[in-house]
């Protein structure tokens, strides 16, 4: 079981940590930070998905077959994001340093005002 002292400790100076404390023998790497890095990684492909679909809208008009297309893709990067975001909120991290880090990660999602993980995803309505 690992203390509250020991997760503030790893939080704060995650780097003075001995490799030693953190990675058990014969282990394999924590899942943690590359569930971190392909959640960023979706982030930035969703921002870039939103800025397509806004460019969509405005060039072409938002009932237009681009702007739907885009938007098609804007959701399935939604999707993506919303998979490894339970993705990494339901493994469970091996080191003492992964579970600061999801923790780090987490907090400063809802530092920021949002949910995490959250369901977010939404088809725009186009009918009107």
């Amino acid at each position: 079981m690992i203390g509250a002292g020991s997760l503030a400790f790893a939080a704060a100076a995650p780097n003075d940590i001995p490799q030693a404390v953190t990675t058990p023998r014969h282990s394999l790497p924590d899942p943690a930070f590359a569930l971190i890095a392909e959640k960023l990684a979706a982030d930035i492909a969703h921002g870039e998905a939103i800025d397509v679909q806004d460019e969509a809208d405005d060039r072409y008009g938002f009932h237009s077959d681009e702007s739907s297309e885009a938007d098609d893709r804007c959701l399935t990067a939604c999707r993506a994001v919303s998979a490894i975001d339970w993705k990494l909120a339901t493994t469970p991290p091996t080191t003492l340093a992964g579970v600061a880090a999801v923790l780090r990660f987490a907090n400063e999602i809802e530092d920021g005002g949002m949910e995490w993980p959250a369901a977010r995803c939404r088809l725009r309505d186009r009918s009107g």
